[in-house]
């Protein structure tokens, strides 16, 4: 079997150097452009091991190995994205995280109030050195409070998805399958090396017969994932950034600091039953 853990070491090693040497300007949120530093031993060792390009058996870009290092991020780096829903109830989440350790993640989606109307709701996690929570803080704009306590940690982390792809690109789950344009951009398509066994449709991030992971032909960051087809169930990713950690950015980590001025009860309330998450 193909070695794809050490294609990805070497896609990675390229991906980092060049995050040195370039700016990737994409739609900004009350944040500077990006404009990221590396250690000098990883310049080093690009060059000392002259991995410029990770390489497939015939000598072409192995996009498998481009794309899982394109999903790779550092312990300097927070990764900003945004995913929107299309044939999926949460029309979009955005997320700021670490890689830790300690592992900070803010997330922010529409929900539902008890009225069934569409509003905001926003979590932010605190994870020890073990991934263990530590802190978990949400926000709602139903009712504009900011809550942090025991009573919140039972809520579960949004499920990343890029989590999951990054383990099925190491693992050799996915193939190239051809080009496409998403939104205007060219694309490489990957889909699934076997389909047998595999669900027709899943949650969010799971892989499934149909699975289809879009990455930009020249960047290779995430353009779009299809969850399934039947009924078609995607996620379109306007923006995928990485982020210096800068003071700046990382209070793009925190809710409260994204809501200075929002309502901080004495007393946690019982949590989301009149907020946004209640519906």
């Amino acid at each position: 079997m193909t070695d794809y853990k050490g294609r990805i070491l070497d896609g990675l090693i390229e991906t980092l150097d060049g995050r040195a040497q370039s700016s990737v300007p994409v739609r900004a949120i009350r944040r500077p452009r990006r404009v990221m530093t590396i250690a000098l031993g990883t310049c080093a060792a690009v060059a000392a091991l002259g991995l410029l390009v990770a390489r497939d058996e015939g000598g072409g870009i192995d996009v498998v190995a481009k794309a899982a290092a394109a999903i790779s991020p550092q312990s300097d780096e927070i990764l900003h994205y945004r995913l929107d829903g299309v044939g999926i109830e949460s029309r979009f989440q955005e997320v700021w995280q670490t890689a830790g350790p300690p592992r900070r993640v803010r997330s922010r989606a529409e929900g539902t109030n008890r009225s069934d109307r569409p509003c905001i709701f926003e979590l932010s996690w605190v994870f020890d050195r073990t991934g263990r929570f530590a802190t978990t803080t949400a926000w709602d704009d139903a009712r504009n409070v900011v809550q942090t306590g025991r009573g919140l940690r039972s809520r579960s982390v949004f499920p990343d998805p890029f989590a999951e792809l990054r383990r099925h690109l190491s693992e050799g789950d996915l193939q190239e399958a051809g080009r496409a344009t998403v939104n205007g951009r060219e694309a490489v398509l990957l889909t699934p090396r076997k389909t047998a066994g595999l669900p027709a449709g899943g949650r969010f991030g799971d892989l499934t017969k149909g699975s289809a992971y879009y990455v930009d032909a020249t960047t290779y960051r995430p353009l779009r994932w299809v969850i399934g087809r039947t009924p078609e169930q995607y996620y379109d990713v306007p923006v995928f950034e990485y982020l210096p950690t800068s003071p700046e950015n990382r209070g793009l980590l925190s809710v409260k600091s994204a809501h200075p001025g929002a309502f901080t009860p004495r007393e946690v309330p019982r949590p989301y039953r009149d907020g946004c998450a209640g519906g």
